[in-house]
């Protein structure tokens, strides 16, 4: 049974490591400045803390960049939608007023008008 237990202990302690090797790789850089004691090691250690800084910043500067470009999409496509309708009601407001104009027409032409319209384009009662 111990056995067991040992096994699980070990595969959640893996797992962790995994999760955090960055911390890892950082407490064992402080472990090594810490033994071997001096000033060029103090050095990587605030070198890490530069790099840790910097990694942060980074960080902010990819969301930020991240978070315009969504915006920016946003408006494009609202700016895309709004512009199709507006073509769209433009188009359909031009339709309204050529039908109101062909009906117009249609309703003024007399009979004498279109036996004149035939005869001037070559057509023949059959």
């Amino acid at each position: 049974m111990w056995l067991l237990s040992a096994k699980k202990l070990v595969k959640k302690v893996a797992a962790w490591c995994i999760q955090h090797w960055r911390w890892l790789v950082l407490l064992v850089a402080f472990l090594i400045t810490y033994i071997l004691g001096g000033r060029k090691n103090r050095s990587l250690l605030l070198q890490a803390k530069l790099a840790k800084d910097q990694y942060k910043s980074e960080v902010n500067i990819i969301e930020t960049a991240h978070k315009k470009e969504v915006e920016g999409r946003k408006k494009a496509h609202k700016k895309h939608n709004s512009a199709i309708e507006s073509v769209a009601r433009t188009r359909e407001k031009k339709s309204e007023a050529l039908s109101g104009k062909k009906l117009k027409l249609v309703n003024e032409m007399t009979d004498d008008d279109v036996q004149a319209w035939l005869d001037n384009n070559n057509f023949e009662e059959k």
